[in-house]
Order: structure tokens, then C-alpha cells, then sequence
């Protein structure tokens, strides 16, 4: 009896000590990895010609699997074509990695400054006051709104994105990750070789949601049906066979089945709900995140005719939030919603104006005969709110100096002081086509 607890004893030592040992060859495999990609990225990050990578002891695939990471996690490697060469030993061990850089030191640091610059015009709607789900939201609708797919599939990094105004799934992915991570959120990816995809994963209040820019991005109004998902709800819309990196779970449910993943419009983060316009019914709208009752704000009774009896089914802009209050116009009039929810007038213009987005530019539509519509052509940039269409909002910035182009320098918001509020000196200076701080 006592051989056989000696012997029960010696088992269960051994089996601890070979526990102990699995488990401190994966802790120190995994370091391994992530210093792994630490090193690469600050080479990549140097521009160096050669990566010396043979004191890791590394294989193809782990090398391979290091570089992949690399890549995905990093928007400001748009510089690094995915393309790298490598030299092995005698034993199949990597010895070098030798990157391809599609542009020169020069080259990248033009670019950086232009990047720089973009996303801080993007950024210039994100207010410091939002709660992180304010900005995930005013984020995803920028980008939703601003920006197409590429299907040429030749647009892949960020730069890519910001330059053409199209990209890829990667694009779309790298580029809300670097929009979240300026504006202090925490963010990852996910991705899946069985449908060809990559998407966000967010972190909100200590939990991780997936966000997926790409599929939401849909030819009329913003889709919200993959914007903060759980794990089980990404799966259920088609995300078969997902990867999430880094064995992130997201496993949050405080949107799952809210009001806002069945909404089509563009929406605005107000106090515990939504502002959205519904072009359908002309309305605006107040929605409540839990729940199914919405309120009607405002109802648009006021027709901009077409002629012949025809009349526009669009002539106000969604909703935007500056400073405490949201913003919208009908085809003359700009309107405010205080914490209130109370409408009420900022100001009446003197003509109506409505436009769409056309590739290059905007389509600009100005009456000031009450029928006789006259069609202006002008550039992207004087969209001020940068919500992809040209309405009241944005033509009062135009109307004195219309053809005086030279003139403008907007931060895709119509708040042209920079005091991130929307009042009256603001209107008048954009209506008089006067900037106040030429220096922004």
C-alpha cells in the first residue's frame, strides 16, 4: 500500500513538473512573438533595406504569421509594399527579411504630413466632451459617408483611402484604427481567410465589440447592422470563420438589439439616444438606444419644387452635433435641438441650396427664383460639414463669393471660429465667405 502511494505521489510530481515546463515554453513562445513583431515593426518603422531576424530561431510560418500581424496592426506602414524576401540556413531557420518600400524617405515624410492632416480634419468632429461611444459613432458615420469601396482592389492602405476617396477592406479597417487610437480609443482587428475580410474590433468601457466600416458602407444612408457586435452577432451576419486578434472575445451585449443597428441613417450621438433624419417621411427624429419608441423632433413640410409639379425628395442634411447641440437645415432655414430636445431657428437664408457628391466635386443646386434652379459645379473641399452632400449648411459659406474658390479652407465642419459651438458669428462669417482663422 505504501509502494503504491509512493508511486501515486511521484506521478503527480511528475505531471506538475511537465505542466510547469508546457507552461513556461508557451509563456516564453508567446513573449517571443510579440518582441518578434515589436522588432520587426521598429525596423519597418526605420525603413531599413535588411532585418536581421536569425537570433529568434524562427521558421517561414512564424516569420510569415509576424510580418501578417505586423501589417494589420499598424496604419502608417502604408509605405511597405506587401511584398518581403527572406534568406534561410541549412536548417530551414530565417536568417533576413528584406522589405519593399513603395516610396523613399522624402517621399514618406510628405505623406505623413498629408495623412496628418486629413485625419485631423476628420478628427475635427470628434469633440473631447463625447463619451467613447459618441466618437466609435461619429467616426463610423464619417467614414460610411466620405468614403466607397475599391473594387479594383488597389487601394489597401490608408493613405490609399484618404488620397482617392475609395479602399479596401484593410483600407477602411487600418484607417478607423488610426482615427480610434488619436481619439483615445483602444482598438484591434479581426479577420477571415474564408471570406477574404478584416474588419475592427473595438474596446468600449472595458469591453471589445466588432465594427465592420465595409459592410456598412452602403450605396444610400449608413448601415449600422455591424457596428458593435458581440462574437455570436459578427457570426450571424456572414463573418464566417473569424479570427479575432490577439484571442480578444467580445463578448459585450449593451447594444445588442438596440434600436441603432436596424437604423439606415446617418445618426447622431445625442444624450441617451440618437438624432436622424429620415429622408423618406422628411422628418427628424429623436431615438431612444433601448427601446422602440421614437420621437418626432421636427416634420419638413417645406417643399423645394422641382417644376412641373415634381418636387426634391431631399432638401436638408443629416443631423450634426456642435458643442451641446445638433444641427439641421431644411432647404433654407439652419435649425438647432438643444439637450431638450426643443427645435428651434437659427437662421433663415435668402435662397435655397442642395447638392450630392459627384466623383471629383460636388453637384451644387441654388435657386433663388422659387423654380429656376441653376447647377453649379465646385470642389469636394467646400463640403463643410464633410457629410458627402452640399446643403444650406454648407452654401451659406459659398453664397457671396461663390466662384472665389481661393477663399475657403474648412475643417470638414461648419463651425468656422474653431470654438466648437455653432452660433450666430459663425453663420454670418461663412454667409459673407470671410474666414476668421486663415491660419487653420
Amino acid at each position: 500500500m505504501k509502494n503504491l502511494l509512493f508511486l501515486f505521489k511521484m506521478l503527480v510530481m511528475i505531471l506538475a513538473l511537465f505542466l510547469i515546463s508546457v507552461l513556461s515554453v508557451s509563456a516564453d513562445s508567446s513573449q517571443n512573438k510579440k518582441y518578434i513583431e515589436k522588432y520587426i515593426a521598429e525596423s519597418l518603422d526605420l525603413m531599413l533595406d535588411r532585418i536581421d531576424v536569425y537570433e529568434f530561431g524562427c521558421r517561414e510560418s512564424e516569420i510569415f504569421d509576424a510580418i501578417d500581424k505586423v501589417m494589420k496592426s499598424n496604419p502608417d506602414f502604408y509605405y511597405v509594399a506587401n511584398k518581403f524576401y527572406y534568406s534561410l540556413d541549412e536548417r530551414g531557420i530565417v536568417e533576413e527579411i528584406t522589405p519593399t518600400y513603395t516610396y523613399s524617405a522624402a517621399e514618406v515624410k510628405n505623406i505623413k504630413a498629408y495623412c496628418d492632416g486629413e485625419i485631423s480634419k476628420i478628427l475635427f468632429s470628434v469633440d473631447g466632451r463625447m463619451s467613447d461611444f459618441q466618437k466609435a459613432l461619429t467616426l463610423h458615420e464619417y467614414m460610411c459617408e466620405n468614403f466607397e469601396y475599391d473594387t479594383s482592389f488597389k487601394n489597401c492602405n490608408m493613405y490609399d483611402l484618404l488620397r482617392t476617396g475609395s479602399g479596401t477592406c484593410q483600407a477602411f479597417t487600418l484607417t478607423y484604427m488610426e482615427l480610434l487610437s488619436r481619439a483615445g480609443i483602444e482598438s484591434s482587428y479581426a479577420y477571415s481567410d474564408e471570406i477574404m475580410h478584416i474588419w475592427n474590433l473595438v474596446r468600449l468601457d472595458g469591453e471589445w465589440y466588432h465594427v465592420d466600416i465595409t459592410w456598412d458602407n452602403i450605396d444610400v444612408g449608413v448601415s449600422h447592422k455591424n457596428f458593435l457586435l458581440t462574437d455570436r452577432e459578427i457570426l450571424d451576419n456572414g463573418h464566417r470563420g473569424f479570427v479575432n486578434a490577439n484571442g480578444v472575445e467580445c463578448k459585450g451585449e449593451r447594444y445588442s438589439g438596440t434600436s441603432l443597428q436596424s437604423n439606415p441613417y446617418k445618426c447622431v450621438a445625442f444624450e441617451n439616444g440618437v438624432v436622424y433624419a429620415d429622408n423618406i417621411s422628411r422628418s427628424v427624429y429623436f431615438d431612444l438606444l433601448y427601446g422602440s419608441e421614437k420621437t418626432l423632433l421636427y416634420r419638413i413640410d417645406e417643399l423645394w419644387e422641382k417644376g412641373e409639379g415634381r418636387y426634391y425628395a431631399n432638401s436638408f442634411s443629416s443631423p450634426i452635433l456642435a458643442g451641446n447641440k445638433v444641427y439641421f437645415n431644411t432647404k433654407n432655414k439652419i435649425m438647432e435641438i438643444d439637450e431638450s430636445l426643443s427645435v428651434s431657428l437659427v437662421k433663415t437664408l435668402d435662397f435655397n441650396a442642395f447638392g450630392m457628391a459627384d466623383g471629383e466635386g460636388l453637384t451644387c443646386f441654388v435657386d433663388r427664383t422659387q423654380g429656376e434652379c441653376r447647377e453649379i459645379h465646385i470642389e469636394k473641399s467646400l463640403d463643410a460639414d464633410g457629410d458627402g452632400e452640399l446643403t444650406v449648411l454648407d452654401i451659406a459659406a459659398l453664397d457671396a463669393n461663390l466662384c472665389r474658390k481661393d477663399v475657403f479652407m474648412y475643417k470638414y465642419n461648419v463651425d468656422a471660429n474653431g470654438d466648437r459651438r455653432l452660433d450666430e458669428m459663425d453663420l454670418c462669417a461663412l454667409e459673407s465667405g470671410l474666414m476668421i482663422d486663415k491660419s487653420a
